[in-house]
């Protein structure tokens, strides 16, 4: 008996018709299905791709050409937004020079 899918939950489950599931190979050689998951991480990642994009374009880089990044308050507020850049990617806790690192390092010559 051919392939037969159930559910409602709007992602597809596979039913060989003797009430066993098939393996994942089934659902994979399925084209609609394959382009639907691959269109939803597409677009997952380019719509973080575009919310990062527009914190660099709209607050970072416009701090840069005005050069707030010269002064303590400039410069700790681009850290913020480089955190947030960094939340986004999901790589917070990655990294070493936070806004809370500089928040807590003694910086000379501000």
């Amino acid at each position: 008996m051919g392939l037969e899918e159930f559910g409602s939950s709007g992602s597809r489950s596979y039913n060989s018709g003797s009430g066993r599931r098939t393996s994942d190979e089934a659902k994979y050689k399925d084209k609609e299905w394959l382009s639907e998951q691959l269109e939803d991480c597409i677009r997952d990642h380019l719509v973080l791709k575009v919310e990062i994009a527009n914190i660099f374009l709209e607050k970072v880089y416009p701090m840069y050409q005005n050069d707030e990044h010269r002064s303590k308050e400039g410069f700790m507020q681009m850290a913020k937004y480089a955190d947030q850049m960094a939340e986004l990617r999901d790589n917070s806790g990655k990294r070493k020079y936070t806004h809370e690192y500089f928040e807590n390092t003694e910086m000379e010559n501000w």
